[in-house]
């Protein structure tokens, strides 16, 4: 009788966090996003994506277009990579996946490649006088 005690409550568990697989990750509309580059190292390049950027719309529109395919993620935030902080959001962009995390209701991730995620990295602004 336990075994099926903690079973149901595993599936359960299991439904209830895979619903944030379907809340969309969107954007709010004029809102500046928050970048930091960390390495595992502990240095961190910090700096701000405006709304009327190209690289905002192009984020956007990657969300739009990225609402499926979402699965709960378990394991804590990485310490390292691209994150993405909005009001509502934190993604992370690492290696070949992002990890989204909502503000208190969890995470879910998705695996991606590199490539789709790139321009974000163009945006670190260079150092000057170096």
């Amino acid at each position: 009788m336990p075994l099926l005690r903690v079973s149901a409550l595993l599936l359960f568990t299991l439904l209830i966090c895979g619903c944030s697989s379907e809340d969309a990750i969107t954007l709010k509309p004029g809102e500046t996003l928050n970048l930091n580059l960390m390495t595992a190292a502990g240095d961190t390049t910090a700096w701000e994506l405006p709304s009327r950027s190209p690289a905002y719309a192009r984020l956007d529109q990657w969300l739009k277009s990225n609402k499926m395919g979402w699965s709960p993620h378990f394991a804590p935030p990485p310490k390292d990579g691209l994150v993405v902080s909005t009001s509502a959001w934190r993604l992370y962009f690492v290696a070949e996946e992002v990890i989204a995390c909502q503000n208190h209701q969890g995470c879910v991730r998705k695996f991606i490649p590199a490539s789709e995620y790139e321009f974000l990295l163009q945006t670190l602004p260079t150092k000057s006088g170096v």
